[in-house]
């Protein structure tokens, strides 16, 4: 919807306004306002948008979306006033996205969405014109605004979709319905917010396949193993599955990689990856399943899959000093844990493991037994353990029963400072834990002294 005129938009809202003036661009968060934006003031639990406008008219924005019970200055912006903001937002971003032509592919799930969504945009653009929402533009607010800001059409979009409540998905869906739709795997992640857990999730995952255009499914074999999941398919028109015992596979060959094609008895030729963890290369496969689906030649495939790198702070590995980090700190949820502690590079010869993991948030009731159990895992796997976050307390009690290497700091600054001290070339250092703690602080400073 950008460059339409406020009278426009307003028409949009069945609101009075005739201002010609065209609107460049849209935006929730005053700090990013450029010249000639709309700005949403939305209300929250602990800033009100409506504080900000002011901000935002300096930066350059000249006219607001603000509450009916809005009494304030206009501070020279246009105002329209609504019922709801965010009803508002989502009202505007539907209508932008019904605007756009394209195919549109959604992803959802608790485990390798972003940065199966990253894999699948690189390999889809080696043939198509190709937009996906970056970063974390999945949720409620800054998927609309995704929409809102596009300047012109693609042929395929590749969108993410992020939840942490029942509905949420379903409501993303109504704002843009994909022709085909993937589900990655199902673990605990937001399990606090579902009372019967892993089930809950897989049944709010599932809104991705709500909508009567969505005709193709991908999914899991993993998620393809719920029983809510298998009822949602039942209304979509071709379902495929990947993984373990699914349609697709992928098998990893000396020389490289191959995909098999079950049901169509064809194998891919061997294609080289820097790839390696075995959840990076099931998040490789789903990407190049779709690619496969939309008719990709395994030419056009191979030329992108050797580039494919992990999304930032997802299993990211960066050399320091000898040392190898492997950065994995933008989320944690047990199985996410798991996976990173299972796949962890092989240290040099002499060197060790070493892990910075942190409390995994939002797991409920159940919160103390999944810790208690990741830390069984990292038993098998770290050497030395340094741990943050009040639950992550459990994972050093595993290992000091065991007699093992574990501390657990109060701050940042301390554990980093132990771990410059700790740290050797030719270590593996995991770093993994909820996004709150922002653990990617650990590598704010040289690690060798």
């Amino acid at each position: 919807m950008k460059n339409l005129s406020l009278s426009q938009i307003a028409h949009h809202l069945s609101l009075p306004h005739p201002s010609q003036r065209p609107i460049l661009s849209f935006s929730i968060d005053s700090r990013k306002v450029e010249p000639g934006a709309l700005f949403f003031a939305l209300p929250g639990a602990k800033v009100d948008g409506h504080e900000f406008l002011e901000e935002a008219a300096k930066r350059g924005a000249i006219a607001a979306i603000v509450s009916k019970q809005y009494r304030g200055s206009d501070y020279g912006l246009d105002l329209l006033a609504v019922e709801d903001v965010r009803q508002t937002l989502q009202t505007l971003g539907c209508i932008a996205a019904e605007q756009r032509k394209g195919l549109r592919i959604a992803l959802t799930g608790s485990v390798g969405k972003t940065t199966t969504k990253e894999f699948l945009a690189s390999i889809l653009k080696q043939r198509f014109s190709t937009q996906y929402t970056e970063g974390n533009a999945n949720s409620q607010l800054s998927f609309p605004l995704f929409w809102l800001n596009l300047d012109r059409d693609y042929e395929v979009f590749v969108l993410e979709m992020g939840m942490w409540h029942e509905g949420e998905i379903r409501r993303l869906v109504e704002i843009s319905p994909p022709d085909i739709a993937l589900l990655t795997a199902i673990a605990p992640a937001h399990l606090g917010f579902f009372s019967d857990g892993l089930e809950g999730i897989a049944r709010a995952k599932s809104e991705i396949f709500s909508h009567p255009r969505t005709q193709m499914a991908l999914v899991s074999s993993q998620a393809f193993a719920f029983k809510q999941v298998k009822e949602a398919l039942k209304v979509i028109a071709q379902t495929w599955v990947y993984g373990e015992g699914g349609d697709f596979l992928i098998k990893t060959e000396q020389e490289g990689i191959v995909i098999e094609e079950k049901r169509a008895g064809l194998f891919s030729p061997i294609m080289q990856t820097g790839l390696k963890a075995a959840h990076l290369l099931e998040n490789l496969l789903a990407a190049v399943t779709v690619a496969r689906l939309l008719g990709m030649k395994w030419e056009e495939i191979a030329l992108a899959v050797p580039q494919l790198r992990p999304a930032p702070l997802r299993y990211e590995i960066e050399e320091r000093e000898g040392v190898t980090f492997v950065k994995d700190c933008y989320n944690a949820n047990p199985l996410t844990m798991r996976l990173a502690l299972l796949n962890l590079p092989k240290p040099q010869k002499g060197g060790r493991r070493l892990a910075v993991l942190g409390t995994m948030t939002e797991l409920g009731r159940d919160s103390a037994l999944y810790h208690k159990e990741v830390g069984e895992i990292a038993l098998g796997c770290i050497d030395e353990l340094f741990c943050i976050g009040e639950e992550s307390l459990t994972f050093c009690e595993v290992f000091q029963k065991q007699k093992r290497q574990a501390t657990h700091f109060a701050d940042l600054s301390s554990l980093k400072e132990r771990l410059f001290k700790v740290a050797k070339p030719g270590d593996v250092v995991l770093i993994k834990g909820s996004n709150f703690l922002k653990l990617w602080q650990v590598l704010d400073a040289p690690l060798l002294s």
